[in-house]
């Protein structure tokens, strides 16, 4: 039996369907995304951008979120200022020091003493990279040695660098100090996991912390959840235990 004859319209479909799929094959690859969105990646689009398996991604391959035009924008001033209270440090104590290899542990967010701020970071062997600000004078050679620099660490030998910088050790511990106006700007680690040289220049470079900064270091609200109200207590007193005779029955 013979087939029926192709419309025209047909016929030409089919012959120009194989050379659409060979001028997509050699303009891009398909790649499955997140979320299962399917993305083109065209030859010679973009910067640096080679397509084919094994290519690079281009300068901003591997920038990080925050690095990224699409990241969010920090909160506002008010909710930044809110988390700061609520975390009990004040908002314009709040600094950050970077040294390679070490990353804020949140939690770790809180006051020193009446009125400042701390924030410690951690390094994947466990080493622990103190920040402190408060308001002091500036050391001295008589005030130096009373600055601690952790439990059983020992007499603090202290050391003047220009810049108004202060050197100080003890046991296997060290930190550097720096005076900005009112406030005492430290910084303390392991002497075995920052060198000094690092330990200086992170201390150099600590600064205020802006709002993006300020939304990195702060505690989210849900950190701090709110008591539990028990229904168990009386309305007046401590709702201790009565211990008189006869309160048993």
């Amino acid at each position: 039996m013979r087939r029926p004859a192709l419309p025209a319209a047909r016929a030409a479909a089919a012959v120009l369907l194989p050379a659409a799929l060979l001028l997509l094959t050699a303009c891009g690859s398909e790649q499955t995304g997140a979320g299962g969105r399917v993305e083109v990646e065209r030859a010679g689009g973009g910067a640096g951008g080679a397509s084919g398996s094994g290519a690079s991604a281009g300068p901003g391959a591997d920038a990080s979120p925050t690095d990224s035009p699409s990241a969010s924008p920090a909160p506002g001033a008010d909710v930044l200022a809110a988390r700061a209270a609520t975390a009990q440090v004040p908002l314009e104590k709040v600094y950050v020091a970077e040294v390679p290899g070490f990353r804020l542990a949140v939690q770790s967010v809180g006051p020193v003493d009446e009125d400042g701020f701390q924030s410690s970071a951690t390094d994947a062997h466990g080493a622990v990279l103190r920040l402190t600000v408060d308001d002091f004078a500036p050391l001295t050679a008589g005030t130096c040695s009373a600055v601690p620099l952790g439990d059983g660490a020992g007499a603090v030998r202290c050391t003047p660098e220009d810049g108004g910088l202060w050197y100080l050790t003890a046991g296997g511990q060290h930190a550097y100090v720096r005076q900005q106006g009112a406030l005492r700007v430290a910084l303390a680690a392991p002497a075995r996991a920052v060198s000094r040289a690092k330990l200086r220049d992170a201390v150099r470079a600590a600064h205020r912390a802006d709002p993006a900064e300020l939304d990195r270091t702060l505690p989210g609200a849900t950190a701090f959840p709110s008591p539990v109200e028990r229904g168990d207590l009386p309305p007046v007193g401590d709702g201790a235990p009565l211990n008189e005779v006869g309160a048993s029955g």
